[in-house]
């Protein structure tokens, strides 16, 4: 029974004779470098107050110091801008106990 064609790397590139070619350790490497960049690149991006139907002042419990994506004194990790902390947005996540 004849052997199965070698599969492709996860750069498209047929595997090589010796265990490690120079072509699969660039693509590895841009892999690494690709996936610790990505992270950073989503953590930038916030949504502005309007689309995420902040408001400064609500009445209820669930204001944004007792959240979880608040961050003191005035800022938020979803929301743009300046957060007051008796604020409400569409994003709440109660904070755990």
């Amino acid at each position: 029974m004849p052997r199965p064609p070698p599969s492709p790397d996860a750069c498209g590139a047929p595997p090589p004779n010796s265990a490690l070619s120079r072509r699969a350790l660039f693509c590895g490497a841009g892999l690494l470098a690709a996936s610790a960049v990505a992270p950073s690149a989503r953590a930038a991006s916030k949504v502005a107050q309007r689309q995420a139907g902040y408001k400064p002042h609500v009445s209820g419990a669930a204001r944004c110091e007792k959240c979880a994506q608040f961050l003191p004194p005035a800022s938020c990790k979803v929301v743009d801008g300046t957060i007051d902390p008796a604020g409400f947005c569409n994003f709440f996540a109660p904070r755990p106990p």
